[in-house]
């Protein structure tokens, strides 16, 4: 589940990145295809907890972290692994 909202995370950035070529066929078939999964993954909840600084005397290093919690339904989880398949096989085939 976790790495599924790693991705969530990423489809925003390539959205972008994808439309900043509105000139490109190809881009913008991908966009599509990226924007309908991304519509699935908009159904999935993230919710960040506070940010705390953590200081390694050792290595003079702040790192900040941060708890989350993920919701996802088994409907959603479906559809996500259905939309998946669909895109996958439309670019393999």
């Amino acid at each position: 589940v976790e790495r599924i909202v790693d991705q969530k995370l990423s489809l925003d950035i390539m959205v972008n990145l994808l439309e900043e070529s509105p000139e490109d066929a190809d881009a913008m078939a991908v966009l599509e295809d990226v924007k309908s999964l991304k519509s699935i993954f908009d159904k999935i909840s993230i919710k960040q907890g506070d940010v705390t600084a953590v200081e390694d005397p050792a290595t003079n290093v702040t790192t900040l972290k941060s708890e989350s919690s993920i919701h996802i339904t088994t409907d959603v989880f479906k559809e996500l692994r259905s939309k998946v398949i669909e895109i996958r096989t439309s670019y393999i085939s």
